[in-house]
């Protein structure tokens, strides 16, 4: 019996998965994104002309679909492009899963925003306190580099 309900619930979820789109999202391709792999699987060998295809399929510049269940908005038109790059709110990159849940966003190489110019500003003033940066520091790196080969 739990075995049977347990199924029964897995295949809602995953129906439940297939079928939820979230509000104001540009066209998509034509075909489903798969409950775990999303559209990975039907970009092929070469996912640049996939990508271009759908946007051309769906007759618009922008277009979306699913690496995994990661939401990933296409853009197909270099003035969007330079737009969004423009564009501050558009510049945090994607937190890979994992990192995610490890760091919550707090690491040195995946901090966005004011986070990351506090870190950078940090990083930055104590490699110059250890002399990165000075043109002595070259001589001293060679100077040891050809104790340690000769």
């Amino acid at each position: 019996m739990f075995l049977v309900l347990s199924l029964i619930t897995c295949c809602v979820y995953i129906i439940y998965l297939i079928f939820k789109k979230p509000k104001n999202l540009p066209p998509g391709p034509p075909i489903y994104a798969l409950p775990l792999f999303g559209h990975l699987l039907h970009l092929g060998k070469h996912p640049q002309e996939t990508l271009m295809k759908w946007c051309q399929q769906s007759k618009s510049d922008i277009t979306h679909c699913y690496f995994g269940q990661q939401l990933v908005i296409v853009l197909n038109n270099y003035s969007l492009i330079k737009e969004a790059f423009m564009d501050d709110n558009y510049s945090a990159r994607a937190q890979p899963f994992i990192f995610e849940e490890h760091f919550h966003g707090k690491g040195l190489t995946y901090a966005d925003g004011e986070r990351w110019l506090i870190h950078r500003k940090f990083a930055m003033d104590s490699l110059k306190k250890v002399g990165m940066g000075k043109l002595f520091l070259q001589d001293t790196i060679l100077d040891e580099l050809t104790d340690v080969f000769s």
